[in-house]
């Protein structure tokens, strides 16, 4: 799944990622969210929570254009 950089950024973002995997009972190994570089060039330091807190919870995280 592609992510923007709104999605990146946005401060509830993790926690409504939450709430979908709890409604759907899908299983967060299975999620991989695609994100660019320049994503990341936005607003390093939140782009880096986000991912980490994502990460914790299981979901990969994969690099386009790289």
């Amino acid at each position: 799944m592609n992510l923007s950089v709104t999605n990146l950024l946005d401060s509830q973002f993790v926690n409504d990622v939450d709430r979908a995997l709890r409604r759907t009972g899908a299983d967060a190994e299975y999620l991989v969210f695609e994100i660019t570089e320049n994503l990341i060039l936005a607003d390093p330091h939140r782009a880096r929570e986000t991912v980490i807190a994502l990460r914790q919870r299981g979901i990969r995280i994969s690099l386009d254009d790289y």
